[in-house]
């Protein structure tokens, strides 16, 4: 498998390559032919970035998928924010708003905050809470998720806290809690649940 070392040496002489028929266009109207080196030369570093990433990202020592790429990078990140086009980069795909979907609700039960639920991220960042996962009887699907958060109003129906309020340290988000678990023979549907901070919830849970 080649190293990290020998794709540095391909990005170093291929950006040398590009920055020198760049220079040699400089204000002049490039030709098709100069047009086509340029493309071709950012094709070739998109390709190697793709395989650094491949290398980076591993599981007991083999490649993995777009999604468990993003999971491995958000946990690496645990509680700090990462932007759309980091996950983007990691995934090598377009759909990656789709993967952390999966990741957060269905498929992982993964706390990954977006700006539907915490205040102080943008609709480009994510954030990663903690490395607990929901139990499967409370995860619940995206669409569902996002309907309950704005039937009320993004507000805590407990406390009464609402995303913008003021917080210490910006610990507090909203999420999406279970009236009557499903575990208790309680629904997925927005009827059985309830938006709740973070505290709130796990108080809940005690």
């Amino acid at each position: 498998m080649p190293s990290l070392s020998k794709y540095a040496k391909q990005i170093l002489s291929t950006v040398k390559e590009l920055s020198g028929v760049l220079i040699r266009i400089g204000p002049e109207k490039p030709t098709t032919s100069d047009k086509k080196k340029v493309i071709g030369f950012l094709v070739k570093i998109q390709s190697i970035k793709k395989e650094i990433v491949k290398i980076l990202f591993k599981k007991n020592g083999k490649a993995v998928n777009a999604r468990e790429r993003m999971l491995m990078y958000l946990k690496a990140n645990v509680g700090k924010k990462v932007t759309s086009k980091e996950l983007a980069e990691v995934g090598n795909i377009s759909e990656f708003a789709r993967r952390i979907r999966e990741l957060r609700q269905e498929l992982g039960g993964w706390q990954i905050s977006t700006g539907m639920n915490r205040p102080d991220l943008r609709p480009d960042e994510y954030l990663l809470e903690n490395l607990e996962q929901i139990p499967v009887y409370e995860r619940m699907n995206a669409k569902v998720w996002e309907e309950v958060l704005k039937r009320d109003n993004f507000t805590c129906q407990n406390c009464g806290w609402k995303k913008g309020d003021p917080q210490t340290n910006n610990r507090k988000f909203l999420e999406v809690h279970h009236r009557n678990p499903v575990k208790a023979k309680g629904k997925p549907t927005s009827a059985n649940l309830i938006t709740l901070c973070n505290f709130c919830h796990d108080a809940k849970k005690v």
